[in-house]
């Protein structure tokens, strides 16, 4: 079986795992809201519910982002004739495809408001609401979307708004105006607009941790030279100085990793004389040791 095959293979067996896992933590994510929330006020449930989308739904699907970008990462490393912008492009549609889409749409989050909510009907209308083929006439409990904004009210013959804590007193014509075009919002808006705004956050936070975590792994998704073919002189000098780079890349890499040891080690010894007591012999013998067994330069 050729390699690519093989890599194609690789790719799609971990996207249906991905897809399988996905699904299966949306349905413990609701299922936890609701069961952790069911019993609460009203007063509290609703924002106690939303609190639960980042913490239960949000958080979770941005760690599996985080990992399938570096599994996936690891199988198209394998890929031979490949730039890295090409191999961050497949990376990207795969987590795209198993993850982020199917997540970050209308459909999957009104569907998890909907069963956190506790909402009881025909669970076939549950799919047609995931899927968006058909439009949804749910409307959300009042607890769980914002309060509707205050009519005019009228007080000895004027006119006032409640603004926060404040009465502010308005025009006769204004408060006319104001409070009939309260009464002609639909009813369903409110629920619109909590929907709209969890699904853009959510998909804003889900490419932010895609993004950041492909600019990670770039050094990962570097060609293989030992992989490249052997075609013409040409070819020969570029892979040469592509090697070149990603061993000075390396090298920078490993002399960081010391320093930020190095450092480290200093404040240890900082700790060890102020905190704790140690004589500057006791510290020196320490030091020694651990710098020995983690390949750290030593001057006694």
């Amino acid at each position: 079986m050729p390699v690519a095959e093989d890599i194609a293979f690789a790719l799609q067996q971990q996207g249906a795992f991905y897809k399988a896992h996905q699904w299966s933590l949306r349905v413990e994510s609701f299922g936890k809201a609701h069961e952790e929330t069911k019993a609460l006020p009203e007063e509290i449930r609703g924002q106690e519910i939303l609190s639960r989308f980042h913490s239960l739904y949000q958080e979770p699907l941005a760690a599996l982002v985080e990992e399938a970008v570096r599994v996936f990462a690891g199988i198209v490393s394998k890929l031979p004739g490949t730039s890295l912008k090409e191999r961050t492009g497949i990376v990207e549609q795969h987590v795209k495809d198993c993850i982020v889409k199917p997540n970050t749409r209308k459909g999957p989050v009104e569907r998890w408001l909907m069963q956190s909510s506790g909402w009881t009907g025909d669970p076939a209308a549950l799919i047609g609401v995931y899927d968006e083929k058909v439009e949804s006439s749910w409307v959300a409990p009042k607890w769980l979307t914002p309060p509707p904004p205050n009519k005019a009210e009228k007080h000895n013959r004027k006119w006032f708004l409640q603004i926060g804590r404040e009465r502010v007193p308005v025009k006769n014509e204004f408060a006319l105006r104001y409070n009939k075009k309260l009464d002609g919002v639909p009813e369903g808006l409110a629920t619109r607009h909590l929907i709209l705004g969890l699904s853009t956050t959510l998909e804003s936070r889900i490419l932010h941790v895609l993004d950041l975590n492909l600019k990670k792994m770039a050094a990962t998704l570097l060609p293989d030279q030992t992989l490249e073919p052997q075609n013409h002189e040409g070819s020969r000098i570029e892979r040469v100085g592509q090697a070149s780079k990603a061993d000075g890349l390396s090298d920078r890499l490993r002399q960081g990793k010391q320093c930020m040891q190095m450092v480290e080690e200093m404040k240890k010894v900082q700790r060890m004389y102020l905190d704790r007591g140690f004589t500057f012999e006791e510290i020196k013998t320490q030091v020694k040791r651990r710098c020995t067994f983690q390949n750290l330069p030593f001057d006694s």
